[in-house]
Order: structure tokens, then sequence, then C-alpha cells
């Protein structure tokens, strides 16, 4: 269980563009981005700032163990997230570039992209998602 909050804890190496702007530091042990809100009925909501129209929600930093701790209420309400080192706003564009010898693997809606150099996240065209809706039952 210790090697693996050491390897999740680990810093990924990078240079942080957000909207242009070039985040200060070059080691981040958190580098999110959504397109759309996360909601899990009303009890852990993320990613609050991706309901404005046109922006995506970055949260990036270097959050302890304890800082992200310190956040769940937050998260349990749709609270921005706070605490040192952490930054989370809306975005039009996320860039992320490998600065040490390590490259970037970040995952992707669920999915490992190895060996990547660089990566940029921006909104693609919104695309309508059908509502699911359970039949009446009388």
């Amino acid at each position: 269980f210790g090697d693996y909050a050491r390897d999740m804890f680990r810093p990924t190496r990078a240079k942080l563009t957000l909207d242009g702007m070039v985040l200060p530091g070059d080691e981040f042990t958190g580098i999110h981005v959504a397109s759309m809100s996360i909601n899990l009925g009303n009890v852990v909501r993320f990613f609050g700032k991706a309901d404005q129209a046109g922006l995506m929600n970055a949260i990036v930093g270097t959050p302890s163990p304890w800082g992200i701790a310190r956040n769940l209420p937050r998260m349990a309400r749709g609270a921005e997230m706070v605490g040192r080192n952490l930054l989370d706003r809306p975005c039009r564009e996320l860039t992320m570039e490998a600065t040490g010898d390590e490259l970037l693997a970040p995952v992707i809606d669920g999915e490992i992209y190895r060996n990547l150099r660089s990566v940029a996240f921006r909104l693609g065209p919104r695309v309508r998602i059908p509502k699911v809706v359970a039949p009446v039952r009388h």
C-alpha cells in the first residue's frame, strides 16, 4: 500500500500553461481538467466550473494528502478546492510539456497514454447526450 501511495503522489515534472499563462513550478502532484462537471448523486461533485459554456475546469497543483483530505467536504458541496499550491479555475486550454527525462503518461477518459512529450486539452464541438429516463410504473 505504501508503494502505491508513493507512486500516486510522485510529482509529474512538467511545464503547465493555462490559457497562455505559464504556471509557476515544474513539479505537480495533481493535474486535472474536465470538460463536463461530475455529480455523483449530490454526494460528491467535481469540476463545477465546466458547466460554464465554452469552458473546462482545471484543478492543478501540489496538494499534500492532508490538503486533499481537508478539501473533501468542499468536494461534497461542489465548492472550489482551496489550499497552498492549488489552483481551481475555469479555462479554455491546458497544455502540459514534459521537462525532465521522464515522458508524460496522462490518463484521459480512463486510458493511459504513455510516452508523450506534450499534450494540449481544448474543448471540442458540443455534443448533446440523450438523457435516459426510467419508465413510470403505475
